[in-house]
């Protein structure tokens, strides 16, 4: 009953910090600079969870790679595969131009490891955020606007 109540416990306080609007997460990316998301207080964020191999993941990217280049918009894609062959996850990432880190490298983080993929957090200038879980229903650019 003990572990049960625990579990409980952790699931409804995950998300307080995010519903509060000073969401924490610090990664290293893959080229070595440490990502701080309270560091991107005034700028439009999206952080997007994938794996190299998934298909709506490719696409969501794909996306987020045209508005990168549109919009003064910060990007930062995480990689939460950790059996990902380290050359594949690298050949994959080099078709986009931003951010880009593997799970493993978070130093500390507010999200948790989504359950299903493309996983996307949208933050807005005044640190809302807005989750897309359902790609079908929703796209990025319903989110920016």
């Amino acid at each position: 009953m003990y572990k049960i109540l625990i579990i409980i416990f952790a699931i409804l306080t995950s998300n307080i910090a995010l519903a509060q609007n000073n969401a924490n997460l610090i990664v290293k990316t893959t080229k070595g600079e440490i990502f701080d998301l309270q560091k991107n207080k005034n700028k439009d964020v999206v952080i997007i969870f994938f794996v190299s191999w998934c298909k709506h993941c490719h696409h969501k990217m794909i996306e987020l790679e045209n508005l990168y280049n549109q919009k003064q918009l910060e990007v930062l894609a995480i990689n939460i595969d950790e059996l990902d062959d380290e050359k594949d996850f690298l050949k994959f990432s080099e078709k986009f131009s931003f951010k880009k880190a593997k799970f493993s490298e978070i130093i500390a983080s507010d999200f948790a490891k989504p359950n299903s993929l493309p996983m996307v957090y949208y933050i807005n200038k005044q640190g809302e955020i807005s989750e897309n879980k359902d790609e079908k229903k929703m796209s990025i650019k319903k989110l920016l606007h």
